[in-house]
């Protein structure tokens, strides 16, 4: 969820914020690149420049290979794995 509304971030990109990096949180067992198209989705209009800070909600040898699948093909370079 964008904490920054329609406004907001017009106004920020137009003053000299130039970019936003939001977290894309999924829900444990969700794909990690089904949730990044998700918010990249909502991010495609905006007046500025996006980045995607992944979190890692699971652990799974499905979910190392979308992590490098993010890395190579969709440019992600930033993860968090919460541990508790």
């Amino acid at each position: 969820m964008n904490c920054l509304g329609p406004q907001e971030v017009v106004g920020n990109a137009a003053g000299g914020t130039t970019m936003i990096v939001e977290f894309v949180i999924p829900n444990p067992g969700t794909s990690l690149i089904e949730a990044w198209r998700s918010r990249r989705g909502g991010a495609e209009k905006a007046a500025d420049d996006h980045s995607f800070h992944v979190a890692v909600t699971w652990c799974s040898e499905p979910v190392r290979e979308e992590m490098g699948i993010l890395t190579r093909e969709h440019g992600a370079n930033s993860f968090t794995h919460f541990m508790a």
